[in-house]
C-alpha cells in the first residue's frame, strides 16, 4: 500500500531467488526508479552487472585476414594496407588508432591516451617495424597514419572503408570493423600465449574476466575440436 526504498530492495531480492537474469533485474529497477519519480519519492537502486559476452564467429579468420591484407597490397593507397595490419597487431580500439603516427611505429612502441583518459604502451612488431620504415622512406610518409585523400579519417570513415573491402574480399561485414580486429589480435594472441593477465594489460582492461571471454571458442573452432576429439 505504500511505496519505499525497503520495499523496492525486497522485492528486486525477491526476484534474484527466482534466478531472474540480471538484464531483466535491470529493467524492473528502471520501473521502479521511474515510479518512485512519480511519486515524488525518488529512489537510486544498485544495478546487478551484466556479464560481457562476445561473439566469437564475428572475428576475422587467420585466412580471412590474409585474404584482405592480399587485396590491400593491390589498391593504390598502400597505407590501407598497413592501417589493417596495425590494427591486427595491436589490439588498438580506433580511438587509439586514430592518434597514431608512422613515427610511432618505426621506433616500435608509443604510449597513448586511450579508454577513460587512461594512458598504456603499444608495441610494434619486429617485422612491421620494419615494412613501415621502408615504405614511409619511399614515399614520404610522416604524421598521423590514418591520413586519407581528404584529410585524417575520422571511425566513421574507417569503418566505412572496411565494409567497403570485405565486400570486395567476400568476407561477412559483421567480421569488417576496428573493433574486430581488436578482438582478433586477442585471439591471435591467446594462439601462441595463454597468459590472459599480459593480455588484459596489452588491451587495456581494468579487469581480467573482461578479457576471458577470448577464451571462447567459435562454432566452428567447437565443431573441429568435437570432431578431432569424439
Amino acid at each position: 500500500n505504500e511505496f519505499s526504498f525497503e520495499q523496492a530492495k525486497r522485492y528486486i531480492r525477491s526476484l534474484e531467488e527466482l534466478n531472474m537474469k540480471p538484464r531483466t533485474l535491470n529493467l524492473r529497477i528502471t520501473g521502479l526508479e521511474k515510479y518512485s519519480e512519480f511519486l515524488g519519492k525518488p529512489i537510486k537502486m544498485k544495478r546487478p552487472k551484466i556479464p560481457k559476452q562476445l561473439q566469437t564467429d564475428n572475428i576475422p579468420t587467420e585466412d580471412e585476414y590474409n585474404r584482405l591484407l592480399d587485396y590491400l597490397k593491390t589498391k593504390k593507397n598502400q597505407d590501407y594496407y598497413f592501417w589493417v595490419k596495425v590494427l591486427a597487431t595491436t589490439g588498438a580500439r580506433a580511438s587509439e588508432f586514430l592518434q597514431l603516427k608512422w613515427e610511432d611505429i618505426i621506433n616500435g612502441e608509443v604510449t597513448l591516451k586511450g579508454k577513460g583518459s587512461k594512458y598504456r604502451r603499444f608495441f610494434f612488431n619486429k617485422n612491421l617495424q620494419c615494412e613501415v620504415k621502408k615504405y614511409a622512406i619511399e614515399n614520404k610518409k610522416t604524421g598521423l597514419l590514418a591520413n586519407g585523400r581528404y584529410g585524417l579519417i575520422t571511425s566513421r570513415g574507417l569503418y566505412t572503408n572496411m565494409q567497403d573491402w570485405g565486400e570486395r574480399c567476400k568476407i561477412d561485414k559483421s567480421k569488417m570493423h576496428p573493433h574486430a580486429f581488436r578482438h582478433f589480435f586477442a585471439k591471435m594472441y591467446l594462439k601462441k600465449n595463454k597468459d590472459v593477465v599480459q593480455l588484459a594489460e596489452l588491451l587495456g582492461h581494468g579487469s581480467i574476466d573482461t578479457t576471458r571471454i577470448y577464451l571462447q571458442k567459435s562454432y566452428d573452432e567447437q565443431k573441429r575440436e568435437f570432431n578431432r576429439s569424439v
